[in-house]
């Protein structure tokens, strides 16, 4: 089945729709909480992993992201359709699972979380003309979400590789970590990330990063990145 991305996200504000549509444009997809759902993509990983977190979110109990790019799936020769498939309408719950996502609450109280910020280092820095003129979250550490991706059509790096990644930035698997991005999708990359080295603590800020510096009360600043 086919499930665009871009279906779960309101396309004025970049924001997430409420639970209770979520689960209804899931559920007129095709999709139940009776099958495992195997989530791929064929670009760079982000529309596969926001969708798989939306799924989290939701409350569907079997959910899983295929380890390489549609691209590799095909140049190795694999059973393709190029008909799409019809599916029933199937019925998702509005059960949301409140441990994989993160409130406001959370990310101001950076005594309680570690928060990992998965944009590019410039947007980190405030250099990216794209991006607010404040730098990050105080106390955020810049984790750039290419520095995730596999080689050769392949979604993460080797797990060695990720495990360093991580260590450098000083977490271990029982902190309270919290990934952020702009709206979701590359917080989503780190989410699963993390969640595939053991840490059972993760949540995804997927609020609008641009929404919080309109905020006066809460503080951003532009400390030194670690990579």
């Amino acid at each position: 089945m086919n499930l665009p991305t871009s279906r779960v996200f309101d396309r004025g504000t970049l924001e997430l729709l409420p639970v209770e549509r979520l689960a209804r444009i899931v559920g007129d997809a095709g999709i139940d909480e009776d099958r495992v759902v195997l989530v791929y993509d064929d670009r760079d990983g982000q529309n596969e992993a926001m969708l798989a977190w939306t799924l989290e979110l939701l409350g569907h109990p079997r959910v899983k992201l295929l380890s390489s790019f549609m691209e590799r799936w095909t140049k190795e020769k694999r059973p393709i359709s190029y008909r799409p498939t019809k599916l029933e309408p199937g019925a998702m719950r509005e059960k949301p699972t409140l441990d994989v996502r993160a409130t406001l609450e959370e990310v101001s109280n950076r005594n309680e979380v570690r928060l990992v910020d998965l944009r590019s280092l410039d947007e980190f820095e405030g250099k990216s003309s794209d991006g607010p003129q404040s730098r990050h979250f105080s106390g955020a550490l810049s984790l750039p979400w290419t520095n995730l991706l596999g080689e050769e059509d392949q979604l993460f790096r080797p797990r060695s590789q990720l495990e360093a990644s991580f260590t450098e930035l000083g977490l271990s698997p029982d902190d309270q970590v919290v990934t952020y991005c702009s709206y979701g999708p590359r917080a989503a990359i780190g989410y699963f990330a993390l969640r595939q080295l053991g840490f059972k603590r993760v949540k995804v800020y997927d609020k609008s990063f641009q929404r919080w510096t309109t905020r006066a009360s809460l503080s951003l600043d532009n400390c030194m990145s670690l990579i």
